[in-house]
């Protein structure tokens, strides 16, 4: 009989950061969304933490905290560079764009899963296909829209399972 994981409160700090030139303002914009909706259903608190910066400047990076049960065990494996692949109004030909963003998170007091290579896109979004697929568990989902709208949980699900096997839950 499998143990029950453990509830522990945790707080997290998620970061998302743009990586390439053009768009990543908005791309960042839907990210912390797609997170803010999924904290939303967690019944986590979420808080932006001010950033330097212009307010005439396209937004390059936001950093959030985000509390509650479980936080940092079920966000920690989200570290890694999150590829966008969308088609902008603007463009005429149909040609699909590429963005990369990072996302980071640590637990409160500083510690975080090291990032494999900071390169390797563990995630892609493909906004014309609706489609998110995890490249490190090769979990596809055609479902982008409801991912990006924060139902995080069938990814988060299969990441648990797949990283976590054995795991007490503690998220040490």
């Amino acid at each position: 009989m499998k143990a029950k994981k453990a509830h522990v409160m945790s707080s997290v700090v998620l970061t998302i950061s743009g990586r390439t030139v053009g768009g990543e303002d908005i791309l960042i914009s839907k990210l912390l969304h797609m997170y803010a909706q999924y904290a939303e259903s967690q019944g986590w608190r979420i808080q932006s933490v001010p950033t330097t910066g212009s307010p005439i400047e396209p937004l390059k990076e936001v950093v959030t905290l985000i509390s509650g049960e479980n936080a940092y065990r079920k966000l920690r494996h989200e570290n890694g560079v999150h590829r966008i692949q969308w088609v902008p109004t603007t463009e005429q030909e149909g040609r699909v764009f590429t963005a990369k963003l990072v996302v980071t998170v640590a637990d409160k007091e500083g510690s975080q899963k090291i990032l494999e290579t900071a390169d390797r896109n563990i995630r892609t979004y493909n906004i014309p296909q609706n489609r998110a697929t995890d490249h490190r568990i090769g979990l596809t989902l055609h479902r982008l829209d409801l991912v990006m709208d924060g139902d995080l949980e069938p990814i988060i699900r299969a990441l648990t399972a797949y990283f976590d096997e054995g795991d007490d839950g503690s998220g040490a």
